[in-house]
């Protein structure tokens, strides 16, 4: 292993001027200058996210206003050299596993398996190599330092990572009244069932997991997206329908977190490469988003966050965790969790210094593993995703 190698293993390399990285990035100043890593990065982002930024349509973020991190180089044992090229949002982390593929593939940029690394604590390196860390006691929803909702780590038992899988029943037609705590243990609430689409839609046979109305819905919707010509139509946001999140790896769950100052009653499900949340007393068009786990996983990679001693006691000096506030049009700071507040910072105009790419238009696909997880499974697609 060569120099750059072992540095990378040891948690990352900034490809671009990241200073005390391992403190992470303050400040919505420092937030604004962050450039995307890469023209195709852009363009994915831009697809569903540029309509929002610049108010076309008032939905919530699939990405995040912009960048998190400068574009980082990450072990990858099937890349080139045995590196990739990364670049971290509020909502995942995008990347590049073969620079020299066609850039117009629909593949060139993957969407990495978050969820699964947080809830299993081991950190993939390859498509069947791990290093093995401990999983994350971060509230999965909530403000900075929730301590009713449940954490990465507490949601082991429930869901299908590396180490095994925690499959569940076809539950059809079923309202979810479901329960999970800060810890982890799972209970039933009747008094949930009268929550209006919760009802159980869809079953996933790959990863034998239900979804709910409300998350379904959100995950099949279409509305404005951005194309490379510079024109706005309608079309699927995730087309196919888990390109964004990957599949469901655990059922969905009422509990309880903190938005805001408040306890409020949040639905949340963890997918492979992201987590839904429905809050209904939030605005339409964000009642259900994508968690922060961008946010998380960076501060779990780089910043040696989410120490079970330490839980309780997490602040992330990261950009996108800022006291939340409420209203689709405030901009001004985010939030750990979700809301409308999550819109965050005003970063200035979208399209400062980003360059062109192509549309970004993805159809996304689940990756080959070796593993027991069988969201990670090909699906018949011919092509593999990213980790």
């Amino acid at each position: 292993m060569n120099t750059i190698q072992a540095r990378i293993v040891a948690g990352g390399l900034a490809l671009l001027s990241l200073p005390a990285l391992a403190a992470g990035l303050r400040g919505t100043q420092a937030a604004a200058e962050i450039n995307f890593a890469d023209p195709a990065f852009r363009a994915t982002w831009a697809r569903t996210d540029l309509p929002v930024a610049n108010h076309t349509v008032s939905r919530t973020w699939f990405w995040g206003p912009a960048p998190n991190s400068p574009g980082l180089i990450e072990a990858n044992a099937e890349s080139p050299g045995g590196v990739r090229l990364v670049q971290y949002f509020d909502k995942a982390r995008m990347e590049i596993n073969n620079p020299t593929a066609d850039r117009q593939d629909p593949f060139f940029v993957t969407n990495g398996l978050l969820t699964v690394e947080l809830i299993s604590g081991r950190m993939q390196v390859g498509a069947s190599t791990y290093l093995t860390r401990t999983a994350a006691c971060l509230p999965a929803t909530g403000d900075v330092g929730d301590v009713d909702a449940p954490t990465y780590n507490a949601l082991q038992h429930v869901s299908n990572t590396t180490l095994g899988d925690h499959p569940a029943a076809n539950s059809m037609g079923q309202v979810v009244t479901a329960t999970i705590n800060h810890t982890g243990v799972v209970g039933s609430d009747p008094a949930m069932g009268v929550m209006t689409n919760t009802k159980i839609m869809y079953f996933d046979d790959v990863t034998k997991h239900n979804i709910p109305d409300v998350f379904w819905t959100f995950l099949n919707q279409s509305g404005p997206i951005y194309q490379s010509g510079g024109q706005t139509q309608t079309g699927r946001l995730s087309d196919p329908w888990f390109y964004a999140s990957g599949r469901p790896i655990s059922e969905a769950y009422w509990t309880k977190a903190t938005i805001a100052g408040h306890k409020t009653d949040v639905l949340l499900q963890m997918f492979e490469r992201r987590a839904l949340t429905y809050v209904p007393t939030n605005a339409p068009g964000w009642q259900v988003e994508m968690a922060n786990i961008g946010q998380h996983y960076y501060d779990w990679r780089y910043r040696g966050l989410g120490s079970c001693s330490h839980a309780g006691r997490y602040r992330s000096a990261h950009p996108g965790a800022r006291r939340h506030r409420h209203g689709p049009d405030d901009r001004h700071c985010g939030s750990y969790g979700h809301g409308p507040g999550d819109r965050h910072r005003d970063r200035g105009h979208p399209d400062d210094n980003r360059g062109p790419g192509n549309d970004g238009h993805q159809d996304a696909r689940t990756e080959r593993h070796s593993g027991t997880l069988p969201g990670l499974r090909d699906d018949n697609s011919g092509a593999d995703s990213g980790y």
